[in-house]
Parts: C-alpha cells; structure tokens; sequence
C-alpha cells in the first residue's frame, strides 16, 4: 500500500494551567507559598472562564437574532451571514464565529428540510394509510418503518428517525395550516367499544383477503393468522377495556395497555394488534380523502413550518465554542505558523487576556444591543467576588495560619493585589484596606495582562514534531465551577503527519515463511482475538504468542461490561416502576445515560486493544495478506438462550478495526493487503480433514469433527480457514 498524501484533519481538546505572577505573592512566608498560588489560580481561571462565557453569550445572541429570519427571506445564506464585523460592531472572533454557527445550523437545517419533504412524499401512499394516519394523530411511526427510513437516510440509528417525526409532528400541529380536526398530539382520546369493535371487524376481514391471497401464491400465512387470532381475541374479550381508557397515542404505552390486554384475553403480546387496530379506528375518523392533500400541503409549506436554526429555546442552556480566527481579539495568541513552530522548538505557547477584566453592567452597556433578555441576564462580573471584611479576620490580620480566617484574610489580599496588577481600579474600601494591611503595596504599578500556558498533550506534541500544523483553535466555554479553560486544536497534514502507528518493542521475524494470517474475533476475554498463518503452499504455521499482549485487559473490559448491563436492566425495571413520578425517573435517566456512555467508552477501548493486537501480530510475522471476516450485518435475530449471549459479546466491527489498520500501515512503506473473506462455516469446517464440526452449546470452544472424530479447538480453526478462504498461490 503506498502512502497517502491527501490532507487529513484531526482536533484535541488541550488543557490550560494560568501563569501565576510571583511578585504577587514573593513577600508573602513561605509556608504561605503554595496556598497563596491555589488561590491566584483559582483567579484568573475564573477571570478567563468569565470572559469566554461572556463572549460566547454574545455569538448566542448574534445567532438567536438573525438564525430566526433566514429561511423566510432565501435559501442563499450568503445574502445573509455577510460581514457581521460592520454589521455588529464587534470583533473579528465573534463574528465569525457567529458567522459560521449560523451557516452550519442554516444546513443542517435545509438536511432536516429535505428529510421532511421526502417523508412526507413517502407516506402519501395508499398501502401505507395506517403509518400517515397514525403519525398524523400521535407522531408514531411503526419500528419497521423508522428501520427503513434509516436506510433510505443511511443513518444508523433507527431510533432517531422516530423522535424526529414525533418532533416534526408536534412542531407542525402549532401552524394555523394545521387542521383543528386533528388536536393536539397531547390530547387524549376516547374512543368507544363502538369504534373498536368496527375497526377489528374490518381488520378480520382485510387480513382473510390476505390470507386467502397469500395461499394461492404459496407464500406463508403463520404471522398474519396468529394477528388474526390476537385481534379476535380482543374484540371477544378485551372491548371494555379498552372502551374505558383514554388512549393518547400508542408510541409511549402501547406496552402498558398490550401487558394489561393479558388479563383480558388470555396469554401473549397483544402489542402488535394493538397498534393496528388504532391505526384502523384513525383511519375510520379521519379518512382517507383528505390525508393526502394535507401531506401536499405540509410538504409546499415545509419551509415555514419546521423551525428555523436558533428559533428554539431548547439550546439557550448549550453556549458555542468561540473560534479564534484572528490571533488578536478575544484571546491574544500566536498564529497558527508561528505556533506550530514554537511547539516544534519545545517551548511554550500562551493565550493573553487583550484587556483588563470588566463588570457585567458596563458590558452590558457596550452589548445591549445585540443581547438577547436571556443572556443579558445571564452575564457575569469577569473578576471574581472578593470576601466580605470581617472583624476577627482585621483583628488578628490573618497572621495566626492555623485560624479558619487566615485563608480569607489571604484571599481577599491576594484578590486587591491582582486587581491592582490589572490596572483595576479599587473602590475607596478596597483603597482603604490595602493600605492599612499591606503597605508594601503602595506605589503604583504598571497595568499587565493575564495568560494562559497550552498543556500540549505528547500525542499532539509528536504530530506537530511530525509536520502537522495548526489550521485552527477553537476555545469552549467552562462548563464547571472551577472555570477551567478548555481550547480545542484542529491540527491538518498528510497521513504521515496525523497517524502513527503503536510502537512495537518486538522485531519482526526474521525471513518469514508467512504468506496468509488469518484472524477471527471472538467474545471478548482471553481470547477475543485468535490468529493462524499459511506458507506459500497452504500449510499450516504454528505462531508463538507474544508476551505483549493485551487480552487480559479485554477480559476484564468485558467483566465491566456484564456489570454494565446488569445495571441498564435493573435502571430500566426501575424507570418502568416509578414511570409517574417525573423528579425520579428523570434522576433515572441521568443515571441510565452515564452508564450507556460508560459502556461506549469500554467498547472503544477493547477496539483499541484489539487493533493493537492485532497490528502486532503483522508487525512481528510480516504477511503478504491478512485475511478477516467480513462480519458486516451481524446479528442474533433467531438465535436464543446463551447462543445470543455470545454473538453479543463478540467484536463485531471488523470493518472498523480493519479501517484503523490500514490507516496505521499506509504510513509506512510496505504493508500488507487486507481482505475480507466470507464469515460463513469457518466455524463448522475442520481445516485439516474437511469435516464438519459438531458444535453445540455445551461444547462451544472444543467440539469433535465427524470425519475424524479429533476434538477440534473451535477458536483455533476459524483463523485457520479464514486464512485458508483468502489463499490465492
């Protein structure tokens, strides 16, 4: 494989540590030393992280102001998103940032608005009369429907196009276009035993033309005539019920109502029947002659029913990163060049302060205009609240160390001193105090600026060595009270600047007889990952194991997943029991969103891992190719019981560990090829005789070959014919 020269971009997020002046605090006992530099630097961390707050309320503010009147005037956005600097008088940074905020919402808008458009085309279809009248009077799509979607819109997450419709849905109904026919989706329904009883009847008889139809062609009929069976059974027993609860919609109880239909007609899930009977009793009281052109309708005025970008109030919580486009507006800073450079050369890069700390009144009274209600009364003073004067603490001046206010005698002389050190001016109290308790403070100073140092992580450091530069900086704003400033480097450069493969003590095989390796993924333990070789005529290679391997640490990677969803049943059991009492199924949600984060970051782990075993194996035996199932579309539909259990916990992303090492080896002048072989019988095949391997539950690693009757090791055959599929002499 030869190098790639195509330039590639990849962002860190970089720490800051503020530079403490040491004349602020030099005087000072030593034993004070070290307190005294906790307390400036909990300063200007709050300085800085104020400062950046405020900046980024003030592109939340441009974004609000002009995001809501874009897409009624023209799709064009560059008749919109001009020059914001003599627009709002504001620096380069700000505008730009608003700048490109505004654009990228204003896409992903016209994305949403062609997603719309296309569902709605979608939908207006006779043979799907159940999913439009449905999604018209609740917002619910069937899960079939949503799946099919995903795949139209190649997106993986079937999940997301249901909230999305159910959110277009609700978004619309508020449009004077919206038919008041069709209520509110909060609105409850009450639907009579009348209206079940027909709308099951007329289901009975629709699915015996079905039926009927489907026998004559010779196709099956077992799931429509168990949907029969269902439906009969609760118009026979469940019409009561159902007759006297207010049904708003199926999307959320569907389960609830099909687990109680249970004690009504008898054993099993009635959720599917459920849903088409009211499918069919909507259809019955909305009709069919007027769902189309309204779907004609919403589909011309989608543009000004779906909401615009920053029309919502949703995101006033989530503030944007600033974009440092200039080197000297918001965060005086070297250039992207002149940076690279200095990190190149091992010295130290800064983020200054361009101006001294203000209040939030008279920021204010630069920025009204252009500040929303919100955010102008969200706007904090950039210096920190110094503590109040008290009388023991002037008492004793704080000299006695082991007194609790000999800490906020400190803080508050250290905060008097910063200030005068900015240039800030000290009100008559302030004045007063500072010159009653810290004389050698007296004579005027010159006013300085604060700074921060860049904490350039070793991986980053290494790729700019490499030749990468930094293309831009981007700064967030703090999202913890400790106000940690947090900037984000997107570094751009070839491959061979942005990847480098993990280092590798272990020398390769010296004059290897490799031709094929194979690898197969298994459940993540010891052995998640197995490999075999073949020479050149096809024989087998025995391979010594290497004494850097990281399975172990994916053994106990899976330990903690098992935990995990242990813990997901039991929040999500939980979530179900107390599913009426908002303030703690809301606590129950936090908590169920950490842990699906925490497996997420588990399984990238054991990918890691994985990838580097794998890259070690090629690295130390050099192959000519290296062959790997193409477990693509994996899935245990149809499979029960512990057979489930362990498709679930095997490595599934071949295709992304294959990615990941082609990219580590595209650096480097030779590599080997990947391909990607068959997944089926590499299991079931004996590679030595050609028989077929009787493997079962019970025997799921070790099992006899029916030829020869030898007790095969499972795991390690499949790498073998793996390898044996990919073999071309």
């Amino acid at each position: 494989m030869a190098a790639s020269s195509s330039s590639l971009h990849r962002s860190y997020r970089i720490g800051t540590t503020p530079v403490i002046p040491s004349e602020l605090y030099a005087d000072l006992d030593e034993e004070e030393h070290r307190h005294a530099c906790y307390v400036l630097s909990g300063f200007i961390n709050q300085i800085f992280g104020n400062y950046v707050e405020n900046q980024s309320r003030i592109v939340r503010s441009i974004c609000e102001n002009f995001g809501k009147t874009l897409p009624v005037h023209s799709p064009n956005p560059k008749q919109h998103y001009g020059n914001y600097r003599q627009i709002t008088k504001t620096s380069a940074n700000i505008a730009d940032s608003a700048h490109a905020y505004l654009a990228w919402s204003y896409s992903q808008f016209l994305t949403q608005l062609e997603k719309f458009r296309d569902f709605l085309s979608y939908i207006d279809n006779p043979t799907l009369k159940s999913v439009s009248h449905t999604w018209l009077a609740t917002g619910f799509i069937p899960r079939w429907m949503a799946k099919r979607f995903a795949s139209r819109w190649r997106i993986t997450d079937w999940t997301w196009v249901t909230n999305i419709a159910r959110g277009w849905r609700k978004t619309i109904e508020n449009h004077s276009i919206w038919p008041s026919s069709l209520g509110s989706r909060n609105q409850s329904h009450q639907i009579s035993s009348q209206d079940w009883s027909q709308a099951g009847i007329i289901l009975l008889e629709e699915f015996d033309h079905l039926i009927s139809q489907r026998t004559q062609q010779g196709l099956p009929t077992q799931k429509l005539a168990g949907l029969w069976r269902k439906i009969a059974k609760i118009l026979r027993s469940g019409l009561d019920y159902l007759s006297v609860n207010e049904i708003d919609g199926l999307s959320f109880n569907q389960k609830v109502h099909a687990l109680t239909l249970q004690d009504h007609c008898g054993k099993g899930n009635y959720r599917s029947a459920l849903g088409l009977l009211y499918a069919e009793v909507l259809i019955q009281r909305l009709g069919t002659s007027h769902i189309s052109p309204l779907l004609q309708q919403l589909n011309t005025e989608a543009e000004n029913l779906l909401t615009s970008p920053f029309a919502s109030e949703q995101g006033n919580k989530a503030l944007p990163a600033i974009i440092l486009t200039s080197p000297k507006y918001v965060l005086t800073r070297l250039n992207g060049a002149a940076m690279s450079t200095e990190i190149q050369a091992g010295r130290s890069v800064f983020f200054t302060l361009p101006r001294r700390p203000t209040t939030a009144t008279s920021l204010l009274s630069s920025y009204q205009p252009l500040l929303t209600p919100l955010h102008q009364d969200r706007l904090r003073d950039e210096f920190p609240s110094l503590p109040e004067i008290n009388k023991r603490e002037i008492a004793n001046r704080g000299s006695l160390h082991g007194d609790r206010h000999s800490r906020t005698f400190l803080r508050r002389l250290l905060g008097l001193r910063l200030k005068r050190w900015l240039g800030i001016k000290l009100s008559a109290h302030e004045h007063y105090w500072i010159q009653q308790f810290d004389p050698s403070w007296k004579t005027s100073l010159k006013a300085q600026k604060l700074r921060l140092v860049l904490k350039i992580h070793a991986k980053v450091l290494e790729k700019i060595k490499n030749g990468a530069t930094i293309d831009q900086i981007l700064i967030h704003p703090p999202r913890t009270a400790a106000k940690h400033t947090i900037a984000v480097l997107q570094l751009s450069g070839s491959r061979m600047n942005l990847i480098s493969a993990p280092r590798n003590t272990t020398l390769p095989v010296p004059n290897s007889r490799i031709y094929v390796m194979g690898y197969d993924l298994n459940r993540l333990s010891n052995q998640a990952v197995t490999f075999g070789a073949l020479d050149k005529h096809g024989a087998e290679i025995s391979l010594k194991s290497s004494p850097l391997s990281n399975m172990k640490m994916v053994a106990r990677i899976n330990r903690s997943l098992r935990a995990c969803d242990l813990t997901v049943s039991h929040l999500q059991q939980a979530l179900h029991r107390y599913a009426s009492d908002k303030r703690r199924s809301g606590k129950l949600a936090f908590e169920l969103r950490l842990i699906h984060r925490r497996r997420k970051n588990l399984k990238r782990e054991a990918e890691m891992l994985i990838a580097q075993e794998i890259y070690l194996h090629c690295h130390i035996n050099s192959p000519n190719i290296v062959a790997y199932e193409n477990l693509r579309g994996l899935s245990t539909r149809g499979k029960r019981g512990n057979l489930a259990k362990i498709v679930n916990y095997m490595y599934k992303r071949s295709d992304a560990l294959a990615t990941r090492i082609t990219d580590w080896y595209l650096t480097q002048p030779r590599a080997p090829s990947l391909v990607p072989v068959d997944p089926r019988n590499t299991s079931k095949i004996h590679f030595s005789c050609g028989g077929v391997i009787k493997r079962t539950i019970q025997s799921w690693d070790r099992a006899p070959c029916n030829r020869c009757g030898k007790i095969v090791n499972t795991q390690h055959n499949a790498p073998l014919r793996i390898a044996e599929k990919a073999f071309s002499p």
